[in-house]
């Protein structure tokens, strides 16, 4: 999302609870949205769409507030193949949608599998970077929500609400899920979180 009134944008990292933060923005900020951005991606645009927007449009970047999510990668992981296995599935058909790949293999094959598959990557480069650069200014850590859009209010000027979470997954605690081989194979996919955000498997 871009809002060119209020001067800030956002990268949208899946399953990191910014759903709720996305709907308090349309809900509340709605004017001065970019619609060609939204038409583009609405939820999940990359950094480099929304950078290469404001290029266009002549605008610097510098004088937009650049904010985004992150989680726990392990955690991240088991809630999206949930999400996809469980949730997507009915919401697709509630609209006469066909499943798609993900949902598809996600309904038919394990947590394990998923942890192998092409289906399980990192958005780092795509929700972080531009041209090399980490560029967002600010963070919100799913494990700290509240507190961190609480924050990030203030920056861009208006009072802070309480959110409700949306779209939640049921599941066990992460790790459950995991044996020393999916833990590793997380660990290597999602170094660039872990390292950023110092992750540790807990």
């Amino acid at each position: 999302m871009i809002n060119h009134k209020h001067k800030f944008l956002y990268t949208h990292y899946p399953k990191c609870a910014g759903t709720c933060v996305r709907k308090y923005l349309i809900e509340n900020y709605r004017d001065g949205v970019d619609e060609e951005i939204e038409k583009i991606q609405y939820r999940h645009c990359s950094l480099k769409k929304t950078l290469d927007r404001l290029n266009f449009l002549g605008i610097d970047q510098r004088e937009y507030y650049k904010f985004s999510f992150c989680r726990n990668p392990w955690e991240l992981c088991v809630s999206y193949y949930f999400f996809m296995s469980h949730k997507m599935p009915k919401h697709l058909e509630s609209k006469n949608k066909p499943q798609n790949k993900i949902t598809n293999f996600c309904m038919n094959n394990s947590f394990e599998d998923f942890v192998y598959s092409d289906f399980c990557f990192s958005s780092f480069d795509n929700i972080y970077m531009y041209e090399g650069d980490f560029l967002i200014d600010f963070v919100i850590r799913q494990e700290h929500l509240q507190e961190d859009f609480n924050q990030l209010c203030k920056h861009i000027d208006t009072n802070a609400v309480k959110l409700s979470y949306i779209n939640t997954t049921n599941h066990l605690p992460y790790v459950e899920y995991y044996n020393t081989k999916t833990r590793s194979v997380i660990e290597d996919k999602f170094h660039k979180e872990i390292e950023k955000f110092k992750y540790k498997y807990k």
